[in-house]
């Protein structure tokens, strides 16, 4: 519960109600209720608090999440979280299928995710069958052909920085793999990513299939315009 972090929080400062609810600008009696869970804080509320804590507003919120991965924790995940609270829009990352350090589309296949305001739902998707061939030193070490790569692909590429490095999105050039020095990976389909718009209320698909526009996972979260466009539209 919130009210019971805040409280962990401001003992480990040794701060009183008194003097914390002063430094956040907020009434004493109003923030004493937060602590017991009587009241519950706004974003901007809350985010003042943190800001009297000297903690951020997101490290608030994962402060108990000791599983959480580093991969939640790297930044751009961090400002799309911010920038869902401040919009008062939820996010939800599908944990069990994010890769550290891969956030290119390629990698997945399936739910991805979702972003969440009042009723309304955008659930996204990576779609599509990945075929490609990677050549090391010369040789063909793999080759793909199937929805979800990532097992086979992780034990000889460990980042998206590799990826982008070996990629070459095309069909087996003996050029190609001259110029990669014999490190390549040909790609000749790739995932791509899509997203549906859902009423939660009457399980009413608003809008299906809309194609998003980039091959990174994460700056799909960031398009949150494209689900109030739907909603207030």
């Amino acid at each position: 519960m919130i009210g019971e972090k805040l409280k962990i929080e401001r003992l480990k400062k040794g701060i009183s109600q008194y003097k914390l609810a002063e430094l956040a600008g907020i009434n004493e009696k109003y923030y004493g209720r937060i602590e017991r869970n009587e009241s519950s804080p706004t974003v901007e509320v809350l985010n003042r608090i943190c800001l009297a804590l000297q903690i951020d507003l997101l490290e608030f919120f994962l402060l108990d999440c000791g599983e959480v991965s580093n991969f939640l924790r790297n930044k751009k995940v961090c400002e799309i979280m911010k920038k869902s609270l401040t919009n008062s829009c939820d996010v939800h990352f599908n944990r069990n299928i994010l890769l550290e350090k891969c956030e290119n589309v390629i990698w997945y296949n399936g739910y991805i995710g979702s972003l969440n305001f009042d009723e309304f739902e955008m659930k996204i998707f990576a779609e599509g069958n990945v075929k490609a061939k990677l050549y090391q030193d010369w040789k063909l070490v793999v080759e793909l052909n199937n929805c979800d790569i990532s097992n086979e692909l992780l034990k000889y590429i460990k980042s998206d920085e590799e990826l982008y490095e070996l990629a070459s999105y095309s069909d087996y050039d003996p050029e190609i793999l001259d110029e990669k020095k014999g490190n390549v990976l040909f790609i000749y389909e790739s995932n791509w990513l899509t997203a549906d718009i859902i009423n939660n209320n009457n399980n009413e698909i608003v809008e299906m299939g809309i194609i998003l526009d980039h091959d990174n996972v994460l700056d799909s979260f960031l398009n949150q315009n494209l689900l109030f466009d739907f909603i207030f539209k």
